[in-house]
């Protein structure tokens, strides 16, 4: 696309993370969302697919920081992700710690998802 002159935006990378959620290609998904500039709900939740189909718990809970600290509060598809791919690694009930801290948008609870991540690490 830069060799034809066109700069991708955040719906060229958005396509491109969706086309991730196939078996294999959660480490493109991931470089792709670090290339990233600006990301929004589509971006976390197509790099999530991704990462989900790998049962990548550790990169589903940094990806929830890393939305968290840029005061976006993803929508229910993308936690749901995150929780089954916790859950799938033996960490039950993840949705229970997740849904309260990373819908709000206070800072202060964020935080406690770097004490959970260290925890369970």
């Amino acid at each position: 696309m830069r060799q034809a002159g066109i700069q991708p935006d955040t719906l060229h990378y958005n396509t491109c993370l969706r086309a991730c959620s196939h078996p294999g290609l959660w480490l493109v998904a991931l470089s792709l969302i670090a290339a990233l500039p600006l990301r929004d709900e589509l971006s976390y939740r197509g790099a999530l697919q991704a990462i989900s189909k790998e049962s990548c718990w550790k990169e589903a809970l940094q990806m929830l920081l890393e939305a968290a600290g840029q005061n976006l509060a993803l929508q229910a598809p993308s936690l749901a992700l995150a929780c089954g791919s916790c859950e799938q690694r033996g960490i039950p009930m993840a949705w229970q710690w997740l849904a309260p801290h990373h819908i709000s948008e206070r800072s202060e609870e964020h935080t406690s998802g770097l004490q959970l991540l260290s925890i369970i690490s």
